[in-house]
């Protein structure tokens, strides 16, 4: 009765709730997402310790192999997608770049070898994301030029992965252990200042600071390594698909954007026949120059020696400037005339170049005319060199020239079979290939030898260049002119012993070693 008559004032009892599930946490919804962090941050903590680890205090030797060896590594596990063969070719180069500076003790292997790895590791993220075969590799340049203006995004990223990798926002975890040693680092302090009043307390502290800084330095140097590290990642990594999507994911960073050169929708810039008359007029400047200059085009040492003639130091530069003046106006112009004269639409941009077999003719007698004034260039290089010998600098120069004549070849390739679209492919394959042959030469036994050659020949020997080689150069001990002057070859042996100091296990370098 007393139920009953409470209900009837304050209607029926309200049933009893039932009991409601504890929600999820906030960032257990987020576990594949702060996984993910948790893996990129750890890996850009291990490879930048790793990194510091490996040239601390040593220079550049097996190190330098191995961090190579480590990168290819980390972006094989981050970036691959599909193996192409313009995948492999990269690492393969990657690869035997770093091995180089390993099995060559000179400073030329540092020079080539260093620089190439760099380059060729600066596009491999590229290589696996985009899945590039080696006619796709003409948009590299441009795909990594825009990756650039991805850089600030990425920094932003970065930044935020201790939070996702602990879990959470800025007052979760990491934000406790950040408020945590801002203010602890100043109260322990006060109190070592404190017990610094005894003399045992202050050497261990001063012990302890003595052996700090290297300590303290080595880890804000891993910290920044780590810090590019994680950029790089940001950078190139693709965004993924939402959970129970099924679309394919979406390029996270500016990979998909069109070639820089490519023009906006509308007509060519020029009629195949107007490039023809440029091409043609600029073809017979270039016949003019070399009909003038026939003479002393391939004169030789007659031109140098003449009364009055030019020196060889002067001869060798003039062809030299001639060699890439030639070489950037006939490679260029055929190139941007093949851009220029397509109709501005997709499906134009993307066809056989414009223009028949006149045209064709043209640019091809035009490339073959800048052949002649490389010969020239070819052969006063060798003039010079065997007047004075060999050094870095002039192996440097003809591995030049060899690049030079490769883009030729490859640039009359394209004009011959104008539907061709692996050209810039095929030059970015020919010059990592020279990379890698001018990074595994014995660059130090190649100009021993050569020097050792002009010797034989009664024509001098550079003993004092000769003496900076490295141990490299022990590979030419057995040239006939050291067998016929014991003296010389020992004195060789000291000095290129002296200038391959021996370093840690990290720096090791140089296979080939004097034998004493």
């Amino acid at each position: 009765m007393q139920n009953a008559h409470i209900e009837s004032h304050l209607g029926p009892a309200s049933p009893t709730p039932a009991p409601v599930a504890p929600s999820p946490e906030p960032w257990s919804a987020a576990a594949p997402e702060r996984r993910t962090a948790q893996i990129a941050l750890g890996g850009a903590i291990v490879a930048g310790v790793a990194t510091q680890a490996l040239f601390w205090g040593a220079p550049a030797g097996l190190n330098w192999w191995l961090w190579d060896l480590m990168v290819i590594g980390l972006q094989l596990a981050a970036f691959r997608r599909k193996m192409t063969p313009a995948a492999w070719g990269a690492v393969a180069a990657a690869a035997v770049l770093g091995a180089s500076v390993v099995g060559f003790a000179s400073d030329w292997t540092l020079w080539v070898a260093i620089p190439s790895t760099f380059g060729v590791l600066a596009a491999l993220p590229i290589v696996l994301g985009d899945e590039l075969t080696v006619a796709k590799l003409a948009s590299l340049p441009a795909r990594w030029l825009a990756s650039l203006g991805h850089a600030p995004k990425a920094v932003r990223e970065a930044a935020r992965l201790p939070g996702e990798a602990l879990g959470g926002a800025t007052g979760g975890v990491a934000g406790s252990v950040a408020k945590g040693t801002l203010l602890g680092l100043p109260t322990a302090g006060f109190f070592a200042l404190l017990l610094s009043s005894d003399v045992g307390f202050a050497s261990m502290l001063g012990w302890v600071r003595l052996r700090a800084t290297e300590g303290v330095s080595f880890a804000f140097w891993s910290a920044v390594s780590a810090a590019i590290y994680a950029v790089v990642h940001a950078m190139h990594r693709r965004a993924r698909p939402r959970a129970g999507s099924d679309a394919a994911p979406p390029a996270r960073g500016p990979y998909r954007v069109p070639p820089l050169w490519a023009p906006a929708p509308g007509r060519a810039l020029v009629t195949p026949a107007a490039w023809g008359t440029v091409l043609g007029q600029v073809a017979v400047v270039f016949a003019g120059f070399a009909a003038v200059n026939a003479k002393t085009l391939f004169g030789g040492h007659a031109i140098v020696r003449a009364a009055g003639g030019p020196t060889y130091a002067s001869y060798l530069h003039s062809g030299f400037a001639q060699l890439l003046f030639a070489t950037v106006l006939s490679v260029c112009l055929v190139l941007a005339g093949h851009a220029w004269m397509r109709r501005r639409a997709p499906e134009a941009m993307s066809g056989p170049a414009p223009g028949g077999r006149a045209l064709a003719a043209i640019e091809a007698t035009l490339l073959v005319l800048t052949f002649v004034a490389l010969a020239s260039c070819w052969q006063r290089l060798a003039i010079y060199e065997d007047a004075y010998g060999a050094t870095y600098l002039r192996l440097g120069v003809g591995f030049v020239e060899l690049a030079v004549a490769g883009t030729l070849v490859l640039t009359v390739a394209k004009s011959l079979k104008r539907s061709w679209r692996g050209h810039a492919g095929a030059v970015m394959v020919m010059l990592t290939l020279v990379a890698v042959a001018a990074a595994t030469m014995n660059a130090d036994a190649t100009i021993a030898e050569r020097n050792l050659d002009r010797a034989l020949n009664e024509r001098g020997l550079d003993l004092d260049y000769l003496l900076t080689l490295s141990t490299d150069a022990c590979a030419a001990l057995d040239h006939p002119a050291l067998a016929a002057d014991p003296k010389l070859r020992d004195e060789l042996v000291r000095g290129w012993t002296a200038n391959t100091p021996s370093y840690g296990w990290r720096s090791a370098r140089g296979i080939n070693r004097c034998g004493r």
